[in-house]
């Protein structure tokens, strides 16, 4: 006779109440558990979520700020050289397709390259190129060049802050401009900040 057969029909029946009723309420704490972590996991991306909003929030009311005021300063230019203009004859026009195209396009184009490179780094050089070839970036000229090197510089350093990239160059001699992607267990792709940022500007 099997040491856990014994043990089936030797133990009484209020035990095997009592080791059941142990088992079933172990399992829901496992289950508890499990859940637990998994909105902890949520609620971490749904944090950084919140702090990309509050600073697009901060950003949109300082250029609703800044617009009200230069509008108020054209109204009045415009009513000193002709009275019969009206101010809106122009109506609006939606200013904010650029080079690179929708608000944040170069950002979520740096990170894309990135992370598909990673773990490997890639280069400034490189990225240049790879940005001039997607978006028909004119280059040629040296201050076109370095025009370009400072928008993208500007690109790498905002997925620094959020703790997405990583400087490589002040490891490795004799290269100034190497960045790998970070990838953080628990943290969103690029691809989900991607998506967060354009349900935050959706509305626009």
């Amino acid at each position: 006779m099997s040491l856990d057969h014994a043990f089936r029909t030797r133990t009484p029946p209020e035990i095997k109440w009592l080791l059941n009723e142990r088992a079933a309420v172990a399992g829901t704490l496992q289950r508890s558990i499990e859940r637990q972590q998994s909105l902890q996991r949520r609620l971490k991306k749904l944090q950084h979520s919140l702090v990309l909003c509050a600073k697009d929030l901060n950003a949109a009311q300082e250029t609703q700020i800044g617009s009200r005021r230069t509008l108020e300063a054209l109204d009045v230019a415009i009513d000193l050289v002709d009275k019969r203009v009206s101010p809106a004859a122009a109506g609006v026009v939606n200013a904010t397709q650029g080079k690179y195209g929708e608000s944040g396009g170069l950002r979520k184009y740096i990170g894309q390259a990135l992370e598909a490179a990673y773990p490997s780094p890639v280069a400034m050089v490189d990225l240049m190129e790879s940005v001039i070839t997607q978006f028909g970036v004119k280059a040629a000229a040296p201050a076109d060049r370095k025009a370009l090197r400072s928008s993208i510089r500007g690109a790498l350093q905002w997925l620094l802050q959020q703790g997405r990239a990583e400087p490589l160059h002040a490891k490795v001699s004799n290269n100034s401009g190497l960045w790998r992607w970070k990838a953080e267990d628990d943290f969103p792709s690029f691809e989900q900040m991607a998506q967060d940022e354009w349900e935050l500007h959706r509305g626009e």
